[in-house]
């Protein structure tokens, strides 16, 4: 930190509870329109999967044009669209020094994720969604913003699932 007038080192004030819930709120958003996102490109296979790269970045990013591809490449299907039933914000955090790689805003976010109304078939018509699976996914995921204070600059860094019977956040 630069020196102040009486050579102490100065710091940015840490930041005010108003920021983080402009923050939490922008984020949520942007689970939804990521959600949204995966289940049109699941959908419709012929949509380019460039629009990831407004929702998602490394090494989440990767991740989803990798399964995609794999879904697509096999030639399966998906009808029904997924439903984001309960939100819950895990954690906020937004660093004094904005604009280092390794200390960028963070939000992290649980949701609940119903999938029952999913459905998946291999190219020859069969359902390749397993008997036992479960009605929704408790699905974490942590979000970054490289463009910070701009709200609309979250993206979705790491995703991870996990099926449950029931779910409320």
């Amino acid at each position: 930190s630069p020196p102040s007038a009486t050579g102490r080192p100065t710091t940015s004030p840490t930041p005010r509870a108003s920021e983080r819930t402009i923050a939490a709120d922008a984020a949520v958003s942007q689970v939804r329109k990521y959600e949204s996102v995966l289940d049109e490109l699941s959908i419709h296979p012929r949509l380019s999967l460039d629009v990831l790269n407004t929702v998602a970045t490394e090494p989440d990013l990767a991740a989803e044009i990798g399964s995609l591809n794999q879904f697509r490449n096999a030639k399966d299907r998906i009808e029904g669209r997924t439903q984001v039933t309960s939100v819950q914000v895990d954690g906020v955090r937004l660093p004094n020094q904005v604009g280092r790689r390794d200390d960028l805003p963070t939000v992290k976010v649980s949701i609940c994720l119903y999938v029952a109304g999913v459905r998946a078939s291999d190219s020859s018509g069969r359902s390749i969604v397993t008997k036992s699976r479960k009605p929704y996914f408790l699905t974490h995921l942590t979000l970054v913003n490289p463009r910070y204070p701009k709200a609309a600059g979250w993206l979705v860094r790491n995703r991870t699932d996990r099926e449950v019977d029931r779910c409320a956040l």
